[in-house]
């Protein structure tokens, strides 16, 4: 019992005195600390203020040329045939000499809707296929006569309608590969020149180098 009184006094003493600096320390730094007074060192507050940052008649940015408006109608033009169509108008003009030749280029063009757009053997292999004779024109570029039938035969409706009724037509031209080809095999020696061959076969039928033109 003696003991413990006497260990219980001791640890009473010392946790007084320890608690004892400890405060002092706070009431120092309670005194030394500045007070924070709400109303001290406190800037105005900045009045608002209203500009313009961009004037409504500025050019911002850049202002270059419109980019063309397209339509969905533009995948089906040729522009580069628009095009070359165009540098010749303005080139040429109302130039007499170019519109002439333009108008005999029309007068003497080969049959395109007439034609055959493929190989000898393709035409072959059409005909066979369809059952028709197959009609062959070598076509010279030196000769004005092989020209003549591009003009008044060919261009003819009623021709037109006979042949495409009855034959695969191809024509060629000499100085092509496949002219040239043709030109050996079935020694051709005359122009203008029209066959009629079996496509069966590739036998020539019927040649001649004599037309009359349509009147």
């Amino acid at each position: 019992m003696a003991i413990n009184m006497h260990v219980d006094s001791e640890w009473t003493s010392a946790s007084n005195s320890t608690e004892v600096p400890q405060a002092q320390a706070s009431a120092r730094d309670t005194q030394s600390a500045p007070s924070l007074n709400p109303e001290d060192d406190v800037r105005p507050p900045i009045p608002p203020v209203r500009e313009v940052l961009v004037e409504g008649g500025y050019p911002f940015g850049f202002h270059g040329p419109r980019r063309a408006s397209y339509s969905v109608f533009d995948g089906f033009r040729d522009f580069q045939n628009e095009m070359k169509i165009q540098e010749e108008n303005m080139l040429h003009g109302n130039d007499l000499t170019y519109k002439k030749r333009k108008t005999l280029e029309d007068l003497f063009r080969p049959p395109l809707d007439l034609m055959h757009r493929g190989s000898f053997e393709s035409a072959r292999e059409v005909g066979k296929a369809s059952n028709k004779w197959l009609m062959v024109n070598v076509q010279n570029g030196q000769e004005f006569a092989c020209q003549v039938l591009n003009r008044d035969v060919w261009s003819n409706q009623i021709i037109k309608t006979i042949v495409s009724e009855h034959f695969i037509f191809w024509q060629v031209y000499q100085d092509s590969e496949e002219g040239q080809r043709y030109i050996l095999f079935y020694k051709v020696a005359e122009y203008p020149y029209i066959a009629i061959l079996d496509p069966r076969t590739g036998e020539k039928v019927l040649s001649w180098s004599q037309v009359d033109a349509v009147k």
